[in-house]
């Protein structure tokens, strides 16, 4: 059972660290977007 929600937990990490890495390319992107157009 222990294990069982320790690795609950590694699963929400990794889903949250894979949603931060998404977030912050897409940031990136817009980011050099608006630096190109002004």
């Amino acid at each position: 059972m222990v294990s069982q929600s320790v690795n609950l937990q590694a699963d929400n990490y990794v889903l949250v660290l894979s949603r931060l890495q998404s977030a912050t390319e897409a940031f990136a992107d817009l980011f050099c977007l608006i630096h190109s157009n002004y």
